[in-house]
């Protein structure tokens, strides 16, 4: 085999590899899955809040959204999202799930203010 067939072969061998690598950046990746975009309007349905509040949220950047051909739409997967970031309940000693915000006690009084019993 002389020098010139060996640089052949190595030519063909590479443009082999550069194919196999051009078809495999071309076909889409095999574990993605699509997005599926709902209206505000759905997403507010699914979330449980008003349309107003769904329009804050992306106003504000804690809801993510894409604009196409004006319309605004924003992805099922913000629901799991923002329902992973939302604070927990804090369980009691009965087991009860505690309220974050203090209830109004008759006469006006905050609940901390009361003396222990």
């Amino acid at each position: 085999m002389t020098a010139e067939d060996r640089v052949r072969a190595a030519v063909e061998e590479l443009a082999e590899a550069l194919l196999a690598v051009a078809r495999e950046s071309q076909a889409p990746p095999r574990n993605a899955a699509p997005v599926e975009l709902v209206s505000v309007a759905e997403f507010a349905r699914r979330a449980g809040i008003g349309r107003s509040s769904a329009y804050l949220g992306v106003a504000d950047g804690s809801i993510r959204s894409v604009r196409i051909r004006g319309r605004r739409l924003l992805p099922a997967s913000e629901l799991a999202r923002l329902a992973e970031s939302a604070i927990p309940a804090q369980p009691t000693e009965k087991g009860r799930a505690r309220r974050d915000s203090a209830r109004p006690v008759p006469g006006g009084r905050d609940v901390a203010a009361l003396p222990a019993p």
